[in-house]
């Protein structure tokens, strides 16, 4: 409330006297990725404890089914997530290294798993003290992991090279 002026900047208009603002739909959007990652790393970490390795296995198939459920996040979404700039996403989508959802009105977007599988990378790069210049050990990581066998990033290494973008 304004002191002295009895208004609240967050009152709602003609809603009786303590009633608040609706969250904005961005927030609200943020707050599902939130808790959508939120979901995904408790789900892995439980894989990750288990013993049973079926049960991992189907733990971590749940927490990526629900990461491919997810939808397309903004830019300043993926910049909290990854712990980077909303320059640093920019770029990174300039280089590849996340899929950029092309074709919807609006603000620019990219998928949330192309951010959780980058934040992977990244998590483990920083752990292991190689966080200068993110993006060209991010890059080689995935173009690495590609070579593995994960088709999700043989796709997305395939799209870097090429200078693609998901669609």
């Amino acid at each position: 409330m304004t002191r002295g002026t009895g208004t609240s900047t967050d009152h709602v208009l003609g809603a009786p006297r303590g009633a608040r603002r609706a969250p904005h739909p961005r927030s609200r959007e943020a707050d599902a990725s939130r808790e959508a990652l939120s979901q995904f790393d408790r789900l892995r970490d439980i894989a990750a404890r288990t013993t049973d390795e079926a049960t991992a296995d189907e733990l971590d198939g749940e927490a990526w089914g629900l990461v491919d459920r997810q939808g397309p996040v903004r830019l300043s979404f993926a910049a909290e997530a990854l712990g980077v700039s909303d320059t640093a996403v920019r770029t990174w989508i300039d280089e590849g290294a996340l899929d950029e959802v092309e074709g919807e009105r609006g603000p620019r977007r990219v998928t949330f798993a192309s951010v959780v599988e980058l934040r992977e990378i990244l998590d483990e790069l920083r752990a292991a003290a190689q966080d200068r210049n993110l993006l060209s050990a991010a890059v080689r990581r995935l173009e690495g992991e590609s070579l593995g066998g994960s088709e999700r990033l043989a796709e997305s290494t395939r799209r870097m090279r090429s200078g693609t973008r998901a669609t």
